[in-house]
């Protein structure tokens, strides 16, 4: 690319974001959710941080079970699933009962998490619109102002 054409290039993306700019400062209503979008990426993504914390915590402490359970069945199944069939399906089903449940919080769990990640984007959102709302009703108020 010669010279020219990069001068050219950065001339017109400098034109590009000088008409933004301009376009978005004479506007009032993007202000506020513009703010507040930048506001909120810190508590967001804190939270969002926080509650994924909770869930693989959790997570691995349920797999950490499943592992020593694991262990206690085949010990189990070992002595005494060898000598009664009976207290072997019984050992079996047991394992896997636990298995089960430890599934289900895992659901349990990452609903909750995905639930309470969601409450705080939308609430985020309920602000910025908010504060979107209230500009604008500023906005219009002067607009119709008598001057004095």
């Amino acid at each position: 690319m010669a010279k020219s054409d990069k001068k050219a290039t950065a001339n017109s993306a400098e034109d590009a974001l000088n008409a933004a700019q301009g376009m978005f400062s004479a506007n009032p209503v993007f202000q506020p959710p513009a703010m507040h979008f930048l506001m909120a990426q810190g508590p967001i993504q804190d939270g969002m941080r926080e509650e994924a914390e909770k869930f693989s915590a959790a997570w691995f402490k349920r797999r950490e079970d499943a592992s020593r359970a694991l262990m206690d069945a085949a010990v189990k199944m070992s002595t005494d699933g060898l000598k009664n069939p009976v207290t072997a399906m019984k050992i079996f089903t047991d394992w896997q009962a636990g298995a089960m449940e430890r599934i289900a919080e895992d659901a349990k769990d990452c609903t909750q998490m995905v639930t309470r990640c969601a409450e705080n984007l939308v609430k985020q959102e309920i602000d910025a619109v908010d504060e979107v709302s209230k500009s604008t009703h500023v906005f219009e108020k002067s607009r119709h102002a008598t001057p004095v």
